[in-house]
């Protein structure tokens, strides 16, 4: 199992362990699954389709199921994933180590696309929470050249709090004003009202952001009638439900989250933030706005042409 041939845009475990280890970082396989231990060799087990009568060191632990995925769930995790250090002791300073090595990734892949694939088409840039500070990192280092600038449609940094502080460091970076501006930055951090921080927006923070409801960059509150659609997917991105007119918003002056109206904060509740914090859904509760205004922002490129 640890044996691999490297190929470019693919990856596995000990790939990725090697090269955590080159940063002094330490990572480990997964758990082998009880199954799969010698002592439990010759004892049944469960698949995705039920009681398999035979241990979990047979080739069975590799048979796939009728949709072509493997019927070992626990065995498949064991083959493909990995244990990632993460420790919330860590300071700015310490974590930043780790960001660049990420960002390393993105930065070389964008560049090869934009050397090898992209050919002069338009860009529309999205990201989502880390994501879209990886992608505010990219924009500061490489929009700053007009050969890049002239192709943004405009960057959706949505879930990440874009700043007064990185305006004025990066003066190439430009906020949305409207629903048709480009080359501009989309962002907005959702939240309900009374929240005065969170992970995402610590207190004392101001972000800068726009309304997608209504476009405005100010706290003109937006009726939830102007939310065309809230869309809820599953893991693999295909929509399960979706709500039309799912609630309004407004823009806190104070510290420029966006604040939902007529969401129940117990109705989407999680494990990860405290009840009102709807990071998870920034994109989800707007969907079919966000979806119309790529096109929007789209046909104003093009038209300027």
């Amino acid at each position: 199992e640890a044996l691999y041939i490297s190929e470019p845009g693919k990856s596995c475990p000990t790939e990725i362990l090697e090269k955590l280890f080159e940063y002094n970082t330490e990572g480990r396989p997964i758990w082998k699954p009880m199954h799969a231990q010698p002592i439990f060799r010759d004892s049944p087990f469960v698949t995705r389709e039920g009681l398999l009568e035979t241990g979990g060191n047979t080739a069975e632990t590799r048979t796939l199921g009728a949709d072509g995925l493997p019927l070992d769930v626990g065995m498949d995790i064991f083959h493909r994933g990995l244990c990632l250090p993460s420790d919330n002791k860590m300071t700015a300073e310490e974590q930043e180590a780790y960001l660049d090595l990420a960002y390393q990734d993105v930065s070389d892949a964008f560049t090869y696309y934009m050397s090898e694939v992209n050919d002069g088409r338009p860009l529309i840039l999205a990201g989502f929470s880390q994501g879209s500070q990886m992608l505010l990192r990219l924009l500061e280092d490489y929009f700053d050249e007009a050969s890049y600038q002239d192709l943004l449609v405009a960057a959706y940094c949505i879930g990440w709090p874009v700043t007064e502080e990185d305006l004025n460091q990066y003066p190439h970076l430009q906020m949305a004003q409207g629903e048709d501006d480009t080359g501009v930055i989309i962002s907005f951090n959702t939240e309900a009202e009374g929240i005065t921080e969170s992970l995402v927006v610590p207190a004392g923070t101001q972000a800068l952001a726009i309304n997608p409801l209504n476009w405005k960059t100010d706290s003109t509150p937006a009726d939830k009638s102007l939310n065309q659609g809230a869309c809820f997917t599953n893991y693999d991105g295909e929509i399960e439900t979706e709500v039309p007119q799912f609630t309004g918003a407004y823009l806190d002056p104070d510290r420029g989250t966006l604040r939902v109206t007529d969401v129940d904060p117990a109705a989407y509740s999680n494990s990860l933030f405290p009840d009102g914090v709807y990071h998870l859904y920034d994109y989800q509760f707007f969907y079919r706005n966000l979806q119309e205004n790529v096109a929007v922002r789209t046909a104003a490129y093009l038209a300027a042409q």
